[in-house]
């Protein structure tokens, strides 16, 4: 009779429990947001807390991509900043971020704490924007900084603290920059462009020009327009320092091509080189 009973009690309590379980509302887990790429922890500082870059995803015309980067205390894991990628433009046209690519903490600004820099997707011209968070110490948190060109190839140099930037304009015409800090401002402080005019063959040349080289032998000599420009540190502006057509070509005592004449571009031989270019 008392195990009967203690049996009927037993029977009782679980259908309870699973009346119980029934009734009760199913509880989901909050939303968390879906990351395109796994989580980047860094620190800008060794005497600073680490951080987590997390990318979030955002749908941008039909496709799933990074519209959000979340940079969070790696130990309270508060936000410290919350950058909107929809917003950002280049050229008047919206970037879209496929992958968090290319992310690099560097001191690129040369203050003593790392920054932020990753990139986007080529664009049509396969040219790579790169986008750059600059640490503010007094604010204690980064911010985006457009005085570093976002095009080029883009060489920070710590031992002289400058940056340079190589960038092709066209197939025919290349620019390389170098740019420095004055008074916490980035500002271009030289500027090469070359621009390729063509070929002209050696025996095309006048006289006066192979006489002087005389270990030139036949076949073709490439012509350069080279013009150096340089920051003037009082006006701030770039003046022209050295305008000059380059010639370049092959000689008897070395492999490859190499600069053989300069010739200044207002010069009565520049504008006789000018006029035999091809193309």
């Amino acid at each position: 009779m008392r195990d009967m009973r203690r049996y009927c009690a037993m029977a009782i309590l679980l259908a309870i429990l699973a009346l119980t379980a029934c009734a009760a509302p199913s509880v989901e887990p909050p939303a968390t947001p879906q990351d395109t790429a796994r989580d980047v922890t860094f620190s800008v500082n060794t005497s600073l807390a680490r951080f987590i870059a997390r990318p979030v995803a955002a749908e941008f015309a039909g496709e799933s991509r990074i519209g959000e980067l979340l940079i969070l205390n790696a130990e309270t894991l508060e936000t410290v900043n919350d950058f909107d990628l929809t917003t950002l433009t280049m050229s008047g046209e919206p970037i879209a971020f496929a992958e968090l690519s290319g992310f690099v903490v560097q001191d690129i600004n040369f203050d003593g704490y790392r920054d932020i820099q990753f990139d986007d997707d080529m664009d049509d011209d396969g040219k790579v924007h790169t986008i750059r968070l600059l640490w503010n110490v007094s604010e204690s948190r980064f911010e985006p900084n457009e005085q570093i060109p976002a095009l080029g190839h883009v060489v920070f140099n710590d031992f002289d603290q400058t940056i340079s930037v190589g960038l092709r304009i066209s197939e025919a015409e290349y620019r390389q920059s170098t740019y420095r800090y004055f008074y916490e401002t980035l500002r271009e402080a030289e500027r090469t462009v070359t621009v390729q005019l063509g070929t002209a063959d050696v025996s095309a040349l006048p006289q006066s020009i192979t006489a002087q080289f005389p270990e030139l032998y036949g076949g073709e000599i490439f012509i350069e327009r080279r013009t150096l420009s340089q920051l003037n540190t009082d006006t701030l502006e770039l003046e022209i320092a050295e305008d000059a057509y380059v010639l370049s070509g092959h000689d008897e005592a070395a492999f490859g091509t190499n600069e053989i004449a300069r010739f200044d571009v207002n010069s009565e031989s520049g504008a006789l080189i000018a006029a035999i270019v091809e193309g």
